[in-house]
């Protein structure tokens, strides 16, 4: 069975953020599909009752420490010991140490960390190598060093396995919004899965963090479903599945035409329509040709109190050359 464990909390400095920060945040994440919100024990001790304790893993430098009021522990291996209640991570660099797994096979929960290389393996084979001295529930928790820490966890996940990672892959390590996208388009994992409160989780990310979410960021990004290039509008017009794997409203965003360099005759008169706009058919060419001069003279798109002082442009040249008024505000 699938369970996903967010560690996002164990890499940020909390110390100056608000509990009712920490607590929705948590509350977002369990909503987005995580099985458990793992933190450090300081952290724990804030949130209290504030958040659940089942959905709650306490990172600790010692596994033998006693800290009897937290059910489930996380800790850095530390010798051979089974505690039933313990993860116990153990870091594997590369592929080369898989060997050294051999003699964990008796200690139980264990979670893998490391194994940044991966996918430039046969990845499939290296699955089957960790699971055969391992238990099936053992977890999964790549770096990101080779860039691909999200598709490593995904695979390992598809072939039914738990994993860790954070959000946005802050810290190094898989960036679950991706993962669990990818899992929800290819497997229809959780298929009433609601992330339409992802711009909140990503507003609330900022404020723990520090870290603005990067405008073309995957998933979570506000420009990610902004398109400029005309033959990718008319396409999306016609049929959004040909270049979007999901809507936009999925994840609490819209789709916004870009106009610019590269935009066509699609883009203009969406973008005409959506500002309340009506331009005659012959005049479209014209206003073309204005905007991809005007984006690129100024390298960059074009905002659109900018589109429409070239329409009044056009407008002008177009009623002198032909005499009329095909233009209006509807």
């Amino acid at each position: 069975m699938i369970r996903l464990i967010d560690k996002t909390l164990t890499v940020l400095d909390t110390t100056l953020c608000r509990t009712e920060v920490l607590k929705e945040f948590c509350e977002l994440l369990h909503k987005m599909g995580i099985d458990s919100v793992e933190m450090d024990l300081s952290t724990a001790e804030r949130m209290d009752s504030a958040f659940a304790e089942e959905f709650t893993l306490v990172r600790v430098e010692d596994k033998k420490e006693d800290i009897r009021c937290y059910s489930r522990l996380s800790c850095h291996n530390s010798g051979l010991d089974v505690i039933p209640r313990v993860i116990n991570e153990i870091q594997v660099n590369d592929i080369g140490e898989l060997g050294l797994l051999e003699i964990y096979q008796a200690c139980g929960n264990i979670r893998i960390a490391g194994l940044c290389d991966l996918m430039l393996h046969d990845f499939q084979r290296v699955f089957r190598e960790i699971r055969r001295p391992l238990p099936l529930a053992s977890e999964l928790c790549p770096t990101n060093d080779c860039g691909c820490a999200g598709a490593i966890l995904t695979e390992w996940l598809m072939d039914g396995g738990s994993g860790v990672g954070t959000f946005m892959g802050v810290g190094g390590f898989a960036p679950l919004e991706e993962v669990i996208m990818a899992l929800h388009i290819a497997k229809q994992y959780r298929k009433d899965l609601d992330l339409s409160m992802m711009p909140r989780l990503c507003q609330l990310f900022t404020e723990i963090s520090g870290i603005h979410v990067p405008p073309h960021k995957p998933i979570v990004g506000h420009a990610v479903f902004e398109v400029e290039s005309g033959i990718h509008v008319d396409g999306i017009l016609k049929n959004a599945a040909n270049y979007e794997p999901f809507a936009p409203e999925a994840v609490g965003t819209k789709r916004r035409f870009v106009i610019g360099k590269h935009s066509g005759l699609a883009s203009l008169k969406c973008c005409m329509n959506d500002l309340g706009y009506e331009l005659e058919a012959e005049a479209f060419p014209l206003l073309l040709e204005e905007v991809r001069s005007e984006a690129v003279s100024i390298s960059r798109a074009l905002k659109d109190e900018e589109v429409l002082a070239l329409v009044e442009k056009v407008r002008f040249k177009h009623e002198t050359k032909s005499n009329s008024h095909g233009y209006h505000a509807s």
